[in-house]
């Protein structure tokens, strides 16, 4: 049963009797009743889920294998080895990237999503994924070439939020992106903004 909590709001009531078992019945082959009431302030999920604007943040995780090199050209080979270690061997290093993509949009009432995961996937594939699976980022990204921005993780994010939120359909929106170079290394990225 339903009913009007005084605030708009339709929140359930009544007896729940069931013969299924329960961690919390008393012996799982007897009945049991759950007597409930609405929380004072609490609102149904029909209620909720009804109304226009519902937003919600889903993350998706892509894979990628890549390498880098960090590197200043202008900078004395001493200097480049005093920052970055073994990060500037001429060679390179490679690492099995994470990238999840978190966007926000409102809650369709048809399909209950906030953005469909076959698009998402499409739009981390093209604008990030295809660029640099099994790719030496320093040669096949421009802004990573001599000269350019050194590939760390902090930088990868920068150069993928606006290629990544580009390709967003109207009403969604990124919100956060995370780059994880390994299990024990990883950034989050907000489009410039402060995080949370």
């Amino acid at each position: 049963m339903w009913t009007d909590s005084g605030a708009g709001q339709c929140l359930p009531t009544g007896v729940l009797t069931t013969t299924k078992p329960a961690i919390f019945a008393p012996r799982s082959d007897r009945a049991f009743r759950v007597d409930f009431t609405p929380i004072a302030g609490a609102s149904s999920f029909l209620a909720m889920h009804d109304a226009p604007g519902i937003q919600a943040h889903m993350t998706r995780r892509r894979t990628f294998s890549a390498a880098h090199r960090y590197w200043r050209e202008e900078w004395p080979e001493d200097r480049n080895r005093a920052v970055f270690g073994a990060c500037a061997n001429p060679r390179g290093h490679g690492h099995n990237y994470a990238l999840e993509a978190t966007v926000a949009g409102a809650i369709d009432p048809e399909t209950g999503f906030c953005m469909d995961l076959g698009a998402l996937d499409r739009v981390l594939d093209e604008a990030v994924v295809s660029v640099l699976d099994h790719q030496h980022i320093n040669h096949v990204v421009p802004e990573f070439g001599p000269g350019g921005k050194v590939p760390t993780t902090e930088n990868l994010l920068a150069w993928a939020w606006p290629r990544i939120a580009e390709r967003l359909p109207d009403g969604v929106r990124l919100h956060r992106l995370r780059l994880r170079e390994d299990e024990n290394l990883y950034a989050d990225y907000y489009g410039g903004e402060p995080g949370p």
